[in-house]
């Protein structure tokens, strides 16, 4: 049995005619190629796991400008991009993260460098980040103008003037063979103070994965999610409440964050999925 989850941001805004099917449309092909991609792999033989398959759909967000990770990062107040991953392994709760990456095509799969080639769980900071990218074979950008598009640097214009913070997230959680993993990866808030860190990389807050209980990926206000700790406050109240996954993601998002702050996407460890947000809306999709 394979179940997909993947989420392209929760927002406090609407998505106007246009901007919405532009991202279903996105949407719908990420989830088809994470289909193909998982059926021409020998997965039920073990040829595949759910990192594989966790790493695979968070590149091709991060490689669609329409999101906010890799390609489609926001603006810092630096006016660069400034970008941060994590990744969770439940089979033995291993993990990698990097923050203050500003050169590395995907940083999800630098985290999961991290994770699986070094003894640490975290690194952070661009020379730390390139300098194992480069070693382990990743691909660095010339410049990091390479993650800028028009719609970015109009939001951040925008944020400018209004001293405003705009922010957005990918992620992905997967069960695949009894196994669940996973991972997030966003470019933060438009306009963030430079060396700020978010939830995304941050294992507990916006990731976390366990067999037997949960994966977790969290989008939203980072702040909130890091201060009543999202994705284990989840585990947590599956692991040791008993609280079966739908009735664990309501009641943290509902009766202990505070509104319009957060969405979640999480599989439990028999393969069921939910999508839940208390905001406007979240961009997702489901295999």
């Amino acid at each position: 049995k394979c179940k997909v989850l993947i989420h392209g941001g929760a927002f406090v805004f609407l998505l106007d005619g246009e901007r919405a099917t532009q991202y279903e449309q996105s949407l719908a092909r990420i989830i088809k190629d994470v289909e193909s991609f998982v059926s021409n792999s020998p997965w039920r033989s073990g040829g595949l796991n759910a990192i594989d398959v966790v790493e695979y759909a968070v590149q091709l967000l991060e490689s669609d400008p329409l999101y906010n990770a890799g390609k489609g990062s926001v603006f810092s107040s630096a006016s660069t991009h400034v970008m941060e991953a994590s990744l969770m392994d439940g089979a033995n709760r291993k993990c990698g993260a990097a923050s203050l990456i500003e050169t590395v095509e995907h940083p999800i799969s630098l985290a999961r460098v991290v994770m699986e080639r070094t003894p640490h769980n975290y690194i952070a900071g661009r020379e730390a980040t390139e300098k194992l990218a480069s070693e382990h074979g990743l691909s660095i950008v010339g410049d990091n103008s390479f993650f800028s598009t028009s719609r970015r640097l109009e939001q951040y214009n925008a944020c400018l003037q209004a001293k405003e913070i705009r922010k957005g997230t990918v992620g992905c959680v997967v069960y695949l063979n009894g196994q669940v993993a996973a991972g997030t990866s966003t470019g933060g808030m438009t306009n963030k103070h430079p060396g700020r860190i978010g939830d995304s990389p941050l294992i507990g807050c916006g990731t976390y994965a366990e067999n037997r209980v949960c994966a977790v990926s969290f989008t939203g206000t980072g702040e909130e999610i890091m201060r009543h700790v999202g994705a284990y406050d989840i585990a947590c109240r599956m692991k040791y409440g008993q609280e079966m996954v739908d009735k664990a993601v309501h009641q943290t998002l509902f009766d202990y964050m505070p509104p319009d702050t957060a969405g979640v996407i999480a599989v439990d460890g028999d393969g069921i999925g939910v999508m839940e947000w208390n905001t406007k809306g979240m961009l997702r999709g489901s295999l």
